[in-house]
């Protein structure tokens, strides 16, 4: 089932930068994504009703707040399908207001067909049509950057594998994805500097997203530029704290210091095998994850097949002669 009516994926691609890796994965831990695929089976199978539920109840783990629209679009389709428009026009006014569902998609989705007659139908399209009218141009903007930035990295391990006995095809595979990054950041910086750094209630999580993405992509000084503008849109309550956790350890990682939310895991070349990027006072990473809505990081560490998570796994220094050595 796909994970969105407006294109974004329930999880984000690898993001990884060239020469040795920094690979990171943004999820919501196991017990949501369980309940999430029980949903997704039952929607399946046309059991609309207990996937309903099922939405109601992941989603409820993670108090609306973190989760993609993709989830509040799924829910908001099973309990149309169960003919409970009270439910699904909950779900479709919070992606209205979020601005996680396009104008196009709400005039045109036949999802929607059973609610249009209803009296709260004209209210939630006014307000999709005044974000339309004030963001939708930066919106459509940022979409279509976020398919310029994912193309290459879509196919990056099939580029690894082709050419792992040809340097110079790999270099220029990597020539191609890094002046794509530049194209796409001249394009952000564009954008911000015309409408600010614009939060997800404005264009929704996946454009929001992409301005985050485009910077994570970026030089370290880029990223030190857009440090403090995304803090203050976090403080605003405009970017998931999540993101700005996500940047800051990116940012260790670049400057070979330790981070701080244990987000970066480090692929060995030779082995193949995948270890945490050495994390400061790894006994309260979990408290620090928890406080931003993070799964615990044992959850997090398991999708890259990484089953020890004792605190001096977490702060092997050895890790950072490794990518001394490969620099």
């Amino acid at each position: 089932m796909k994970r969105n009516i407006t294109g974004i994926l329930m999880i984000l691609p690898f993001l990884i930068t060239c020469g040795p890796a920094a690979i990171a994965q943004l999820s919501f831990g196991k017990a949501f994504h369980q309940v999430m695929g029980r949903a997704d089976d039952a929607y399946a199978q046309e059991r609309y009703r207990e996937a309903g539920r099922l939405y109601d109840e992941a989603l409820e783990l993670k108090n609306g707040r973190y989760p993609l629209s993709g989830y509040y679009g799924d829910a908001c389709k099973a309990w149309i399908g169960a003919g409970e428009a009270d439910r699904a026009l909950f779900y479709l006014e919070k992606l209205a207001r979020e601005g996680w569902i396009s104008l196009h998609d709400l005039k045109n989705s036949r999802y929607f067909d059973g609610l249009r007659e209803d009296e709260r139908w004209a209210g939630i399209l006014q307000i999709v049509e005044e974000k339309e009218q004030l963001y939708g141009t930066a919106r459509r903007r940022l979409e279509k950057i976020r398919r310029e930035d994912q193309a290459l990295r879509q196919v990056m391990g099939c580029a690894k594998e082709k050419f792992s006995g040809d340097s110079l095809s790999l270099a220029y595979f990597f020539g191609l994805m890094g002046r794509q990054d530049s194209l796409n950041l001249a394009q952000v910086e564009g954008i911000v500097a015309e409408y600010g750094w614009l939060g997800e209630h404005k264009i929704g999580d996946e454009a929001n997203g992409t301005l985050w993405l485009v910077v994570q992509h970026a030089s370290l000084e880029t990223q030190e530029k857009y440090l403090p503008v995304i803090e203050a849109s976090v403080l605003r309550g405009e970017t998931p704290p999540a993101k700005l956790a996500f940047l800051r350890d990116r940012m260790a990682y670049h400057r070979r210091e330790k981070q701080y939310y244990g987000t970066q895991v480090v692929q060995i070349k030779e082995t193949g095998e995948y270890k945490p990027y050495p994390i400061a006072d790894p006994e309260r990473v979990d408290q620090r994850r928890r406080e931003i809505g993070l799964e615990p990081l044992a959850d997090y560490l398991d999708f890259f097949g990484i089953r020890e998570a004792a605190p001096e796994s977490l702060d092997d220094d050895s890790v950072l002669e490794y990518l001394k050595k490969q620099e």
